[in-house]
């Protein structure tokens, strides 16, 4: 049973977050298989090698960590000494080993914690009702802060980790591992030369319902897709253990049951696992949205509109309700919606929209509308 949690715990370092999965591998259920765990985390939708950013552990990681049953905060590590001894002692005492990240640039990462509050136990996303976008433009700086690597190449990009497992009995040294087992005794003081940001993980006091977990993982990886096609797998030999990840973790949420959406949760693993171009890659992701439009039940315009090829005009019905649901649909929904209205710019509904969705909050929504 020890190994099959190692084994999960192993699917977050096989992603570049190797600090996080030894610290989250003793809490995993048993059982759990580490294609499972890279698919609800995002691992099999990004490429070999492909280095994790901030944005990634907030949108990716994290609520795959929370669907699993872990709760995490991303929170930068304080200036003052004393509120980072507190923050560690807190997690060690519970013999909880405290992962620690450096991020670029960390003066423009944001410093507010990320919040994984498990949202997941309802059956179908909600699509509230916004008011109109407003055209009010986010700073460059604010940009930053939320990771936008629209702004600065790789300004997010994770260039370092350690995992803390030991802090001394006054607190002024700590016991720090590295990636290859080793153990290292560093000052207090000079974890702020080396790192920005620490995860605080606890067990989840509640989690939603398998299904909805799925459901939402697999819409981040449409959303992933769409934002950031340019780190898909595919392009290399070296990702062909990620898309063979990918279809056996839709074979997992498919399980043997025989319904239309099940059926086609097939389908898209099959053509993962076949894919060995870019191409093949957008294949299966094009049957994975197939299953899950199918699951969310959104009007039948909407759905055909999304499914349609890019280069076909939409009807004007078609294009409201897109512009319906790129201005009042969850995220996932925003980024999909916003990368079907970019050839009917020549409307100028839609291309007020597309303006507007520029200055999102949401820096996936914001990589759709800049990738063009």
């Amino acid at each position: 049973m020890e190994s099959a949690r190692e084994g999960a715990g192993a699917a977050l370092a096989g992603q570049g977050l190797w600090s996080i999965g030894q610290a989250v591998s003793g809490w995993l259920a048993p059982g759990l298989s580490t294609a499972f765990v890279s698919g609800m985390t995002g691992g099999v939708i990004r490429a070999s090698g492909d280095t994790p950013t901030f944005t990634d552990l907030q949108s990716l990681v994290i609520p795959g960590l929370a669907s699993l049953g872990i709760h995490a905060e991303l929170l930068p590590f304080p200036q003052e000494n004393q509120r980072l001894q507190r923050l560690l002692r807190e997690r060690l005492l519970r013999g909880v080993p405290v992962p620690v990240l450096a991020f670029e640039s960390p003066d423009s990462l944001s410093e507010s914690p990320i919040s994984t509050e498990n949202t997941e136990d309802t059956d179908k996303p909600s699509l509230p009702s916004f008011p109109p976008l407003q055209a009010t433009e986010i700073s460059a700086e604010r940009r930053k802060e939320e990771g936008d690597e629209s702004v600065s190449s790789g300004i997010q990009t994770a260039s370092g980790q350690g995992l803390i497992v030991q802090i001394g009995a006054e607190g002024g040294t700590i016991i720090r591992q590295e990636a290859d087992g080793a153990e290292t005794q560093t000052a207090l003081e000079g974890l702020h030369a080396v790192f920005t940001h620490l995860l605080r993980i606890r067990k989840e006091e509640r989690r939603g319902r398998r299904w909805a977990g799925i459901q939402a993982a697999l819409m981040r990886w449409l959303a992933f897709a769409e934002a950031y096609p340019q780190r898909l797998p595919g392009a290399d030999e070296s990702d062909a253990h990620r898309l063979a990840e990918a279809a056996a973790f839709l074979l997992e949420a498919a399980g043997r049951k025989r319904d239309p959406v099940a059926i086609r949760l097939r389908r898209a693993a099959a053509r993962f696992a076949e894919a060995r171009s870019p191409a093949g890659v957008q294949e299966a992701i094009h049957r994975l949205r197939e299953a899950l439009l199918l699951d969310l039940r959104l009007p039948a315009v909407a759905q055909e509109a999304l499914l349609s090829p890019p280069a076909e005009p939409l009807s004007d019905i078609a294009r409201r309700e897109l512009i319906y649901l790129a201005r009042a649909g969850t995220r996932d929904i925003k980024v999909l919606a916003a990368r079907r209205l970019q050839p009917e710019k020549r409307h100028a509904d839609a291309r007020s929209t597309l303006e507007q969705l520029a200055y999102d909050l949401d820096p996936w929504v914001r990589a759709v509308v800049s990738a063009t």
